[in-house]
């Protein structure tokens, strides 16, 4: 039975790591503040900010949480 110690422990060293899921559907979505109290920026689920505080195609809107962002160059842009 020790024999086996370092085979299990070598075996549970060298299993792929699991990759996080990240579900964008509002659950766990918040806002963040900005220069508008009005309008808060949302934080997603991977932990990076929008870039915008209004929607992208309605500039009056607020942010949605419920919408899944769009990444331009890797940042999150938020819809309404």
């Amino acid at each position: 039975m020790r024999n086996l110690l370092p085979l299990i422990l070598l075996l549970g060293a060298c299993s792929e790591p699991t990759a996080p899921k990240f579900v964008l559907d509002g659950e766990g979505v918040f806002p963040v503040a900005s220069a508008n109290p009005e309008r808060p920026r949302l934080r997603y689920l991977d932990g990076q900010v929008s870039s915008n505080d209004t929607c992208a195609i309605r500039l009056p809107n607020k942010l949605n949480p419920d919408i899944p962002p769009m990444y331009l160059n890797g940042t999150p842009v938020g819809f309404c």
